[in-house]
């Protein structure tokens, strides 16, 4: 049987890291720097909650003086801290924003200046992408890279409670092509397999 977890890839690190789970309000507004263009100058980026509407914030992003900004969902209780990403190795960096804290998953969006706006990652088929990173005790959720792709894996508790909990599901490889995940070879699956353990740390 094949384990979910595909190998780790060691990435250069860059100016802003990413952040652990978080599970409180946040400053308003956050900011992290990154390379949004990929031509080695630090970039900022802003996070704030939208005046009159605690479930959405503006990001917004300072490269080479100027500004793009573009609106998303942020969980009610505030903005949270920014991650930054280089997921494709391209050089240049993408940011994540938090869009919701539930119980025991964090959903989050994955931005790319692109076409020259700022503009939210979506999936192959040109629909909205979450990412999800969590689960508590009968889901896993979570992400890596390695080679140029994000690894984004899934699966449910086989005996939620037991004393030696085993997960199935599936880990899907995407390649970052502008704003558009294109999926990156076969979906590997895994069955009565220990917690899978993605590390987000691998995509910095």
């Amino acid at each position: 049987m094949r384990k979910a977890l595909l190998s780790a890839f060691a990435g250069a690190t860059v100016t802003f890291g990413l952040v652990g789970l978080v599970g409180s309000a946040s400053a308003d507004p956050v900011t992290a720097t990154a390379d949004l263009d990929g031509d080695g100058v630090a970039d900022t980026v802003t996070a704030r909650t939208v005046p009159g509407d605690p479930t959405r914030q503006q990001i917004t992003a300072t490269v080479n003086g100027r500004e793009y900004t573009a609106t998303g969902d942020s969980d009610p209780n505030g903005v949270q801290p920014l991650r930054v990403t280089d997921v494709n190795r391209d050089g240049a960096n993408e940011v994540i924003t938090t869009g919701y804290l539930g119980a025991n998953t964090v959903t989050m969006t994955i931005w790319v200046l692109h076409n020259d706006s700022l503009q939210a990652v979506f999936g192959p088929a040109g629909e909205p992408f979450y990412l999800y990173e969590g689960g508590g005790v009968s889901q896993v959720n979570g992400y890596s890279c390695a080679e140029g792709t994000i690894q984004v894996t899934s699966g449910d508790a086989d005996n939620p409670g037991g004393q030696d909990p085993t997960y199935s599901g599936e880990v899907i490889a995407y390649t970052l092509d502008g704003a558009m995940l294109q999926l990156a070879g076969e979906t590997v699956s895994f069955e009565g397999e220990p917690r899978p353990t993605p590390d987000p740390q691998t995509c910095v």
